[in-house]
């Protein structure tokens, strides 16, 4: 493969594991908070009658604000939302909300990554949820307040 076609096996087999280890690590992570998170705030996407979907839209910040009280309630402090951590179909909502950023380069990816930010905060994508959830994450003020730290790297030695 080397000389027919200039790719060195060895370093796409160990891109590819690396790829592979840390999406099964980071879908176990985003599972691990969505199954111990607590609270729940409903927004549903289809907009009430009489009411536009683009109007409607703005109310998922009103949401996000609930997530905020309730996050408060709970731990007892509270930071703000620093992460949204969305299945496929709420991503894709969250992809139309005035404010969201996309990644730049959306190349084929395997398990959970980056998708943009919206008004500044993280967005996730994560198949690893039910589609339409949303995991709602505020780091702290340092990162012993962080329900979870991920550093993946490779030792290259």
């Amino acid at each position: 493969m080397s000389k027919r076609f200039g790719i060195n096996p060895e370093e796409m087999i160990a891109k590819d594991l690396v790829q592979e280890l840390n999406a099964e690590t980071s879908n176990n992570a985003v599972l691990t908070a969505y199954l111990n998170a607590v609270g729940t705030i409903e927004w549903n996407k289809k907009a009430p009658t009489g009411v536009s979907y683009t109007e409607h839209k703005l109310t998922f910040f009103d949401a996000l604000a609930q997530s905020e009280s309730s996050i408060l309630s709970n731990a007892g402090r509270m930071n703000g939302v620093s992460v949204l951590i969305a299945g496929t179909s709420a991503a894709s909502v969250i992809r139309t909300m005035p404010g969201f950023v996309a990644e730049e380069q959306q190349n084929a990816v395997l398990g959970t990554h980056y998708f943009g930010t919206l008004d500044g905060k993280i967005v996730i994508r994560s198949m690893a949820l039910p589609a339409d959830e949303i995991v709602v994450v505020s780091k702290g003020s340092s990162f012993f307040d962080s329900p979870v730290v991920f550093s993946p790297y490779v030792n290259a030695a």
